[in-house]
């Protein structure tokens, strides 16, 4: 009789649950490494999707959620906007890549071992119980309620005079805010957002990095409204005395003359009225897609998620309404269109045109244009600044944006990254830059979680042959679970290795000889890649997947890029004991550079020329 166990969110302590003799499959990548660490003997779920399968799920998630926020039902709009649209895409579609891949999985799994019993934890009995099979079906323990993943905060700064290293709920986070804009009101104030002057709005921007766009918008004579309500305005004294010092407008509700009672009543009444008929309405969820059922498991999601986050969709609908119709805004700048308040604001704004910034390191052609949702280019209505002509193209060429929409800028975040300013010491510093998992484009992959700790098991181990070599780990600043497990893994094999999260990037850079970097898809190039360019620190780029294709910074061999079982090991040793290869290498990110970005070190002066 064939006996199943799909474990996800599995503890140790549920090791002696398992018996003998039956196929265990992880469904994530903390089960995974439990078992594995355990010596627990199990099978990768992996090759049941092949990639068209992932591409065409990927594609499918992002039509389910189109179809589903075009829902047009007076009962789910509030000042005309349909609130299911405030919801953060990106975040969506992560849980329904993961929900579908594994729901996916699972069937193909049943459907070749026909299995008499089936073991699981709470939350995919509850997904196998949807599909109606004649399996018996066994809870071997209760896996939680997850947190919605963009439910909370990392902070690990100090935010004006609070200390924080922890990671920390939206109300937590409400709360921390609250009490700063009382302190700011006391350590400084200005009637900036009161007077005359035009008026720039930053949506959701980290000062710290963008200190040149801002110091460039005051240049301009114009004030910069920093209006952040997922993120910090201010993450550190360093930051409260640049904004003072520019005299920027962190925004406050309070600008706008609002009467919070009221409107804290009005949201009372009105959120459970569109909850409730969310929940009387089975049939916004019925997407009958790989004949999986799963509306339920959707519905009760989405549920959770507006009950969390609702009235902060109704107050940020009231604010922007209220800042469009001020006739001093010229201009608002965003770095995606997806998010919760940015999507509010782009949707609810008449009057105030929205740029959307390019913010990463994109790298799209025909091969892999079919995830360029991932930089919002789909939801463009207006102008975009890009970083150089080579995205310009692009999206001339690929997604119908009309060249006069196309301002070519440059990277207003990287005006500051000067190689002059690179500090030599007595070793050679290499950054590892380890980018985790997601699952927004191909959902759960177990394997690469494999390859990912040999690799870097791999690379520790070659670098420790080396005199005089510095070896750290900077992780991805993202909220990310499978940043722990990265930590995890480094930890096991040297318990000494420097492992950096949210150290600025740049200062980093001045001190680095190589970077390595560890790419886990194949779909574009982490941002650091880019910076590492900027700093003239020469890259060798480890991908974990095999594909067959090359993107531009590999076909000038700008960024020396290997497979994860390829002899990478030769070009690191290159690179580091031979100084004229060395050099020519910076040579080719020089040459890449001219290629791809425009405007280098001064790009905000002409963004903000370009707005104004």
């Amino acid at each position: 009789m064939t006996k199943i166990y799909f474990l996800k969110n599995f503890e140790e302590k549920f090791k002696g649950k398992i018996e003998d003799g039956a196929l265990v499959y992880p469904l994530d990548y903390k089960s995974l490494y439990i078992l594995k660490n355990n010596k627990i003997k199990f099978d990768l779920i992996d090759n049941f999707l092949n990639d068209n399968d992932r591409k065409e799920l990927f594609q499918t998630c992002r039509n389910i959620w189109s179809e589903f926020t075009n829902i047009s039902k007076k009962e789910l709009e509030y000042n005309n906007f349909n609130v299911l649209q405030a919801i953060d895409r990106n975040e969506v579609q992560e849980y329904l890549m993961e929900l579908y891949s594994i729901s996916l999985t699972i069937k193909k799994i049943i459907d070749k071992f026909s299995p008499k019993v089936i073991f699981a934890p709470k939350s995919i009995i509850e997904m196998i119980k949807q599909q109606a099979y004649n399996i018996k079906l066994i809870e071997i323990y209760d896996d939680q309620e997850e947190e919605l993943s963009f439910d909370y905060v990392n902070v690990r700064k100090k935010i004006g005079i609070i200390k924080i290293n922890s990671k920390i709920s939206r109300n937590q986070f409400k709360m921390i805010k609250n009490f700063l804009q009382i302190f700011n009101k006391i350590t400084y104030w200005n009637n900036n957002f009161d007077n005359n002057l035009k008026k720039i709005l930053l949506l959701e921007f980290d000062p710290e990095l963008y200190e040149n766009l801002i110091i460039q918008i005051r240049k301009c004579g114009c004030i910069p409204i920093l209006v952040n309500f997922r993120k910090p305005a201010i993450s550190s004294i360093a930051s409260l005395n640049f904004l003072k010092r520019t005299q920027s407008v962190i925004f406050n509700p309070k600008m706008l003359g609002i009467n919070e009672n009221e409107l804290n009543n009005a949201v009372k009444k009105i959120c459970p009225k569109i909850i409730d008929f969310i929940k009387q309405n089975n049939s916004f969820f019925e997407f009958n897609i790989y004949e999986l059922k799963l509306s339920s498991i959707i519905k009760k999601r989405i549920i959770r998620i507006l009950e969390e986050r609702l009235d902060e969709y109704i107050k940020q609908i009231n604010y922007f309404k209220l800042l469009d119709e001020r006739n001093d805004i010229v201009s608002s700048i965003s770095l995606n269109l997806s998010g919760e308040s940015e999507m509010i604001f782009s949707k609810i704004k008449k009057n105030t045109p929205l740029i959307l910034l390019q913010h990463g390191f994109s790298n799209y052609h025909d091969f892999n244009s079919y995830s360029d949702t991932l930089d919002d280019y789909d939801l463009l209505r207006e102008k975009i600044a890009t970083w150089g002509n080579s995205v310009r193209d692009y999206l001339i060429s690929n997604c119908n944006i009309q060249k006069n929409n196309i301002i070519v800028s440059g990277s207003p975040r990287h005006d500051d990254f000067d190689p002059s300013k690179k500090v030599s010491s007595s070793k050679k510093r290499i950054v590892i830059t380890p980018r985790p998992l997601i699952m927004h484009v191909e959902g759960t992959k177990l394997e690469l979680q494999l390859r990912y700790e040999k690799t870097i098991r791999d690379i520790i181990l070659y670098l420790k042959n080396f005199d005089g070599v510095e070896i750290v780990f900077k992780l991805h600043p993202q909220q990310n679970p499978h940043n722990e497990i990265i930590k995890s893994i480094i930890r096991d094999l040297d318990p000494e290795m420097p492992i950096l999260q949210d150290e600025n990037i740049k200062k980093i850079l001045e001190k680095s000889y190589l970077l390595i970097n560890i790419a886990v898809d194949n779909f574009d190039a982490s941002t650091v890649v880019f910076e590492s360019m900027l700093m003239n620190t020469p890259i060798v780029n480890i991908k974990l997947q095999k594909n067959s294709w090359i993107y531009d910074f590999e076909k000038t061999e700008a960024v020396l890029s290997f497979d994860y079982d390829s002899n990478y090991q030769t070009k690191i040793s290159e690179i580091l004991t031979d100084e004229k290869k060395y050099n020519k290498q910076v040579e080719k990110l020089e040459k890449f550079l001219g290629f791809y970005l425009v405007n280098r070190k001064c790009a905000s002066e002409n963004l903000i020329k370009s707005l104004l």
